[in-house]
């Protein structure tokens, strides 16, 4: 046994020795920073690349995996319970999902609605040059029987396909797109629609349909990210370089049947062509058909952070500036934002921000659905952390109220170790007065943590994984950590059984607009627990809420009196129970 391999099963024994067995029997999470969740500790590498809910509170958490040495990676997957636990169903240090020759590496994963997921990877059987194939794996840890061993190739035409981004097509399949060098002259970005049952969708063409083709630039490799359109199709935004010294935005639009969206432009939809580099493009729904993009601007002096809204129909929204909103244009840089849903159509943007000097710390604004800047929040945004030491790689979620939940790599004790913090800012703009200032530290261990993903886990807390040196620096493990919405680690997740959990359903808003009077909400709960229905304003703000006796599962139907005169404008109803949320928009006219 090599001496890595000696440290890291000595740190194991020493673990269940203190009753903290990598498969821990503790209902609840762990509560120490020191300590958090092994998922696996198998020899050599474990890097997560791909984490999804399971639906019940809990997550899925994917990873390439060198155990059995550096030439023979494979694609590994586990899930962690709401409760805290490893999934006793599932095997020991996860399940094998790939273990075809050569080297699979960068999954990505993605719920497929019944507890189970989609993953997606790089593939490295076929020669040099990497392909990319899909594997479904269960809710209970079983490898898809339906499904072809070793997973499905969705491209394996010659020269490399990567940076893969999937997305849910509603029926429990995925559309996916990356980016394409099958032509060395041009770097390309394609799609496919793999359905439920394992088969490429036959209305795609085979190997994936061209979605945008530019000239080549191999030292500017294009960024792409997608986010669903709720048709079963996609949006996806990236970096136009177009053969030219600097690059812009663009947006574009695939639907279900594979064809490109003819409302929006054959070449795609210019979202900021302003000069110089628009770089590093971030995108999120705007709940309506549409998407908000934002990304780092460097049209000024400096780097800045600016943000656009594209609409469904594919047109630019005019109640936004041309070529972007700006939100935040303070001295230095600020670079590489992540956005979440204030589930109200608009943005919470988080980026890295050298406005201090030399080091990196995290700030945050938030951009209403007309495209204004929310005066609430400070001017160039909020300072969620500005400890000492570098604070990058942020993630975020929505913590479902109109805030965010932010995640991030903190280098503040030992710059060449960073460990994992977290921060909650509210609807109003205010850091959360309940977690420390600065942050609450998730992972605190010896050797550094880094690969940072976040899952809101739908009670208002996040579930956070990252890639693990505490067992030696030529070891990486998989951890994961719970924070709660007070700022606290552990706890457990109300697990909403699945079958319910699907049950849990809350109609349009009738009538909608709504002048006046009653509003009538129906809905279906998922189990004998109480339930919720709030109504949330543009600014995050509860202004009616009424709580819900439940008399077992089933539908519901009651009138919620608002009790004044609110306000012209956009509004959210929310209906929660248990881990489970539903929402539904609702606009109130004069």
């Amino acid at each position: 046994m090599h001496a890595s391999q000696r440290r890291k099963w000595n740190v194991i024994v020493l673990l269940t020795l203190c009753g903290l067995s990598p498969c821990p029997a503790s209902a609840d999470w762990p509560t120490s920073p020191l300590v958090n969740l092994p998922v696996c500790t198998a020899p050599d590498q474990q890097n997560p690349s791909g984490l999804t809910t399971d639906g019940s509170g809990g997550a899925i958490i994917a990873w390439g995996d060198s155990r059995l040495g550096s030439s023979e990676i494979d694609i590994y997957a586990q899930h962690v319970l709401a409760g805290g636990t490893v999934d006793a169903a599932w095997p020991f240090n996860g399940q094998l999902i790939c273990s075809a020759a050569g080297v699979q590496f960068n999954p990505r994963i993605l719920s497929d609605g019944a507890g189970g997921a989609v993953v997606a990877w790089q593939d490295l059987r076929g020669g040099t040059t990497s392909d990319l194939y899909a594997q479904h794996v269960l809710a209970t840890g079983a490898v898809d029987p339906a499904w072809p061993a070793n997973g499905r190739a969705i491209c394996s035409v010659a020269g490399n396909q990567s940076g893969i981004s999937l997305v849910s097509d509603n029926s429990g399949g995925a559309v996916l797109t990356w980016r394409d060098f099958r032509v060395d002259t041009t770097q390309a970005v394609y799609g496919q629609h793999l359905l439920a049952n394992g088969q490429v969708d036959a209305a795609w063409p085979v190997n994936g349909r061209a979605l945008l083709t530019q000239p080549n630039n191999f030292n500017r490799p294009i960024t792409i990210r997608t986010i669903p359109d709720g048709h079963g199709g996609a949006i996806f935004a990236w970096e136009n370089f177009n053969g030219g010294a600097t690059a812009d935005i663009y947006a574009q639009r695939v639907r279900a049947n594979g064809t490109l969206d003819p409302a929006w432009p054959v070449a795609g939809r210019a979202v900021c062509a302003a000069a110089n580099d628009q770089l590093n493009p971030n995108i999120i729904s705007d709940g309506a058909g549409g998407a908000i993009v934002c990304w780092d601007d460097a049209r000024g002096a400096a780097i800045d952070i600016y943000a656009q809204r594209v609409r469904a129909d594919g047109s630019v929204d005019p109640a936004w500036p041309v070529d972007g909103r700006l939100v935040c244009a303070a001295a230095g840089n600020q670079q590489l934002p992540q956005a979440a849903a204030d589930g109200l159509g608009g943005a919470l943007i988080a980026w890295v921000d050298f406005r201090g000097g030399v080091s990196s710390d995290v700030y945050a604004h938030h951009v209403f659905a007309n495209g204004t800047v929310d005066a609430a929040w400070p001017t160039d945004g909020r300072a969620v952390c500005t400890a000492i030491g570098n604070q990058n790689a942020i993630v975020a979620a929505p913590d479902g109220t109109g805030g965010v939940l932010l995640g991030w790599q903190d280098s503040r004790v030992v710059s060449s170790s960073p460990d994992i913090y977290a921060h909650h800012v509210l609807p109003s703009g205010a850091v959360d007065p309940a977690w420390p200032a600065n942050g609450r530290a998730i992972s605190t261990a010896t050797g550094g943590q880094s690969g940072l993903l976040m899952l809101a886990d739908g009670s208002g807390g996040a579930i956070l994984t990252w890639g693990d040196q505490r067992s030696g620096a030529a070891n990486a493990d998989v951890y994961a950590q719970r924070v709660q919405a007070n700022g606290t680690l552990g706890g457990t997740v109300v697990d909403v059984p699945r079958a319910a959990s699907r049950a849990l359903a809350l109609d349009a808003v009738n009538p909608n607009p709504w002048t006046g009077g009653t509003l009538t909400l129906s809905f279906s709960l998922s189990n004998d627990a109480g339930a919720t229905l709030d109504v949330i304003d543009i600014a995050g703000r509860c202004v009616a809420s009424q709580l819900i006796v439940a008399r077992g599962p089933g539908r519901r139907s009651t009138t919620l009196e608002l009790g004044r005169r609110l306000a012209p404008g956009i509004y959210l109803v929310r209906l929660r129970q248990g881990g489970g949320v539903r929402s539904r928009r609702f606009a109130i006219l004069d």
